[in-house]
């Protein structure tokens, strides 16, 4: 790549011409935004287009015999319902994990936990 000494005018050594008093002590805003944009390379297009990618999502949606759009949800990043929580839950993840230990504490203790006594517990947690 070849470097293009931008600020040449803007500084003043002696084998520099010096500077008029009317000249911007450092380059203009237009400058600097300017010429780091003439000196990149410029940008490719895409290889693959949106039609082939959406003929390679078919092919691989098939191969496995799911529905296209299960598969673009994955892609985008949807997780399935099954490992998803429901949105009705009250208690986190957290309290309902301490609330299982509890549960399995009790049991060690040789006490049966009955669903009022746990239901109580879960009202302390929230």
């Amino acid at each position: 790549m070849i470097e293009i000494d931008v600020y040449e005018q803007s500084y003043n050594v002696f084998h520099h011409r010096a500077g008029h008093t009317t000249e911007p002590a450092t380059p203009s805003e237009t400058r600097q935004l300017i010429y780091p944009l003439l000196l990149q390379p410029p940008t490719m297009p895409p290889i693959r287009s949106q039609s082939s990618k959406n003929l390679v999502e078919q092919e691989v949606a098939r191969r496995f015999n799911i529905p296209r759009s299960t598969l673009q949800d994955r892609l985008r990043g949807h997780q399935q319902r099954a490992n998803s929580r429901a949105n009705s839950s009250k208690l986190t993840e957290i309290e309902e994990e301490s609330l299982k230990k509890w549960v399995l504490s009790m049991d060690l203790y040789r006490v049966a936990p009955r669903p009022s006594i746990v239901r109580e517990m879960a009202d302390l947690l929230l």
